[in-house]
């Protein structure tokens, strides 16, 4: 995450679209099967398929190891402590009914990288940590033996800590400290085609944050203190469809397309600093 500056990042982004173990072996090829309690992230249309109640409840860890060096030789290295990204999903499907109901807790955006006061680009970004959890209810009806629809709702709480030195004054430094909710929704449809094909399709809407928070400017030549920082953040709507093989039992072939709009995050302004507004220039 960078302030005042801009820099090439994978597509995936700030986004953690791995939620399932078995979707992560697959590729999170699995929209259009979906036939887990994580459908509930993945398609919630997928609900339908499950009987009685069953929960997933897992986590993986993350470290961000990441080195740089600048043309000029100059290498910065992240912290690499390991960050655990949790999740919990269960689905309760009533005996001889149309209808499934959902609940998952999951961290769709997030993780943090530290380069520390020493990085080689501290203007740009020397500290960022993005928390993101949602909490998502979900419906999902079986319209007939080979159509299902779902609907949910997702509440988002989020917070956000930013530091990146000012200029080349050591020890100068602008920190943002901020947090926010915001709500939004997912749907998902399952169609199984045949006994062997079936498509999937799942929309997640995109949800601003606008955070509140303090942000603290500090130089030799300036005073030091907090001072009251609004900060709005577009969070990305994406798309997900895909189609799925089962030859018999023991095989499933799937392929997924998935589209995300990261273009509205480049945006996000910081205002009412010590320094005026400040951009997010995030590319």
């Amino acid at each position: 995450m960078l302030v005042g500056g801009s820099c090439n990042v994978l597509a995936v982004g700030l986004r953690l679209p791995n939620q399932d173990p078995e979707a992560i072996a697959r590729g999170n090829a699995f929209v259009a099967s979906a036939d887990n309690p994580s459908a509930i992230y993945h398609n919630p249309a997928g609900i339908t398929q499950l009987e009685g109640q069953q929960v997933s409840i897992g986590a993986y860890l993350i470290s961000t190891d990441v080195s740089y060096e600048s043309p000029i030789g100059a290498i910065g290295n992240t912290d690499a402590s390991i960050q655990a990204v949790p999740q919990l999903h269960y689905v309760y499907s009533p005996d001889d009914s149309a209808l499934s109901y959902g609940l998952g807790i999951y961290v769709p955006y997030g993780l943090g990288i530290d380069y520390g006061a020493n990085s080689p680009f501290p203007t740009l970004a020397e500290e960022g940590a993005l928390t993101y959890v949602t909490l998502n209810p979900v419906l999902g009806y079986q319209f007939s033996e080979n159509l299902s629809l779902g609907l949910g709702l997702t509440i988002n709480v989020s917070d956000v800590e930013l530091s990146q030195q000012i200029g080349i004054v050591p020890g100068d430094e602008f920190r943002y400290e901020g947090d926010a909710v915001a709500y939004g929704f997912n749907l998902g449809l399952l169609w199984d085609i045949n006994s062997e094909f079936s498509f999937g399709a799942s929309y997640r809407s995109a949800t601003r944050m606008e955070y509140e928070g303090e942000s603290r400017t500090t130089s030799s030549p300036f005073a030091s203190g907090f001072v009251s920082t609004d900060f709005s953040v577009k969070f990305p709507q994406h798309l997900d469809f895909g189609v799925a093989y089962k030859p018999d039992a023991n095989w499933i072939f799937e392929v997924n397309l998935d589209w995300t709009d990261w273009e509205v995050v480049d945006s996000a302004v910081f205002e009412g600093t010590g320094f005026g507004d400040i951009p997010f220039n995030f590319n």
